[in-house]
């Protein structure tokens, strides 16, 4: 799920909420996010809901890799 007009860094937090006590592993989780995906990264301050269609699918493939990755 995405909260559109939230920036896509604390969308990328909101999917580790379980996880929140765990900053260490929060923070491990974006940089993972960051190095699979670099134009999330490039847009991370950014309006989510305002991302461009390919942004969108990234931010998609992002979540789902992070699932993979056990994230």
């Amino acid at each position: 799920m995405l909260f559109p007009e939230m920036p896509v860094y604390k969308n990328l937090e909101l999917g580790a909420y379980v996880r929140r006590k765990d900053r260490s592993f929060v923070e491990k989780m974006k940089q993972e996010v960051y190095g699979l995906f670099p134009i999330i990264d490039e847009r991370k301050k950014q309006a989510a809901g305002t991302l461009s269609g390919a942004n969108s699918r990234c931010w998609r493939l992002a979540g789902h890799s992070c699932q993979a990755l056990n994230c």
